[in-house]
């Protein structure tokens, strides 16, 4: 199990289908860019163009190479934690 928490310096207002997503934003991670995930369904995590889809307890990162990565995840305060390959 791999566990990331994740700070939000950035809550972008939103149109589309994720509009209301906290998930949407830019998320740092020691001080640095980790992860931007946009209301239209796209983002960049690891400096890669990615598009991903989340319901309340599941976020699903698709990655241009066919690669998908399914974690939970939940969010205290600013802080965004995400849980891969375990519970």
């Amino acid at each position: 199990m791999i566990r990331l928490a994740l700070r939000a310096v950035l809550l972008s207002p939103a149109a589309a289908f994720a509009a209301t997503s906290p998930l949407v934003g830019t998320w740092m991670k020691d001080g640095a860019v980790y992860s931007e995930v946009r209301a239209d369904g796209t983002g960049r995590v690891h400096g890669q163009t990615v598009r991903w889809k989340a319901d309340a307890k599941t976020l699903s990162i698709f990655y241009p190479t066919g690669a998908v990565e399914i974690m939970t995840w939940k969010i205290a305060g600013k802080t965004l934690t995400v849980t891969m390959g375990g519970q």
